[in-house]
């Protein structure tokens, strides 16, 4: 990797982040990938290619059928736009089967062009042991994490909702929700769980990752010019004002949670609320006061 500035957005799931992608995507300074979520170390850690690369394919066949539409249609601009995420949806795919960190590398200097920052945001990364985070920290000269932070009892909800209205299939998400939602803050389903987990990655981090290269914030106090200034400094970059109101990616499922259940969650993530406070120097207040 080059000198140029490395990006790894690691999450927290359903904090921010694919409204921090979008800002950057958008960034002067900037080029990202239009495919959001990269996955390429999970997925080597988890040997998971053949599954990642179904999951492309199936992205590129539906893009495909929009460009034969805008196409025909003589919508030139679109179906151009379209074809360069198709096309490098493609050369991804050769990343994901070679598996080599080089070609990784490669594959994002070619997006970043003269840009001073390339970034690969995918909050499974928060996920992922000490050894390979340290793996990432050392590509390059410039790399920087940003973890986003978001009150523990919301995100798990929000994460929830979104995975129920999936799993319904156009029914009613709530007993699909509140079943997923029992199971985690009962201990039943640590997978759900890990995403969750803000005291165990923030460890992994400060095992494996100067604290220079490390930026966490809350996604409380994101949409502010001071939280976007910060972020830009950290990143080398200059300031562009954001969309503050623009909404990406909102969740599909509007579902309230009762209070004996937010009462529940709250005494389960309780280590990580303690954790974050001590750790940070304390919390939003919206944290403070349990609001969903």
């Amino acid at each position: 990797m080059s000198a140029a500035g490395l990006l790894f957005g690691i999450g927290a799931a359903k904090a921010g982040t694919s409204w921090l992608h979008d800002y950057l995507l958008h960034h002067p300074d900037c080029a990202m990938p239009r495919i959001k979520e990269l996955h390429f170390f999970d997925t080597m850690q988890d040997g998971t290619q053949e599954r990642r690369l179904k999951v492309l394919a199936k992205e590129r066949a539906a893009l495909e059928d929009k460009l034969a539409g805008f196409q025909a249609s003589g919508k030139t601009a679109r179906a151009a736009a379209l074809a360069a995420r198709i096309d490098e949806i493609g050369r991804y795919c050769d990343v994901i089967r070679g598996g080599d960190t080089a070609a990784y590398t490669g594959f994002l200097e070619g997006i970043r062009g003269r840009r001073a920052l390339v970034g690969d945001v995918t909050p499974a990364y928060a996920l992922l042991p000490a050894e390979r985070l340290g793996e990432m920290a050392r590509i390059g000269p410039a790399v920087r994490f940003i973890y986003l932070l978001r009150d523990p009892v919301e995100r798990l909800w929000s994460n929830v909702r979104m995975m129920a209205h999936r799993k319904a299939g156009g029914g009613d998400p709530a007993p699909v929700a509140h079943r997923i939602f029992d199971r985690v803050i009962s201990g039943q389903d640590p997978g759900n769980f890990a995403r969750s987990d803000y005291r165990g990655c923030l460890r992994r981090l400060a095992a494996a990752v100067p604290g220079p290269q490390v930026l966490v914030e809350f996604f409380e106090e994101l949409f502010s010019e001071a939280a976007i200034r910060k972020i830009c400094d950290f990143l080398g970059i200059s300031y562009a004002q954001p969309a503050f109101a623009k909404v990406v990616h909102q969740g599909k499922t509007s579902l309230p949670l009762d209070p004996a259940r937010r009462v529940a969650a709250r005494a389960f993530l309780a280590p990580q609320y303690d954790y974050v406070s001590a750790r940070m120097g304390g919390v939003p207040d919206s944290w403070q006061r349990g609001e969903i």
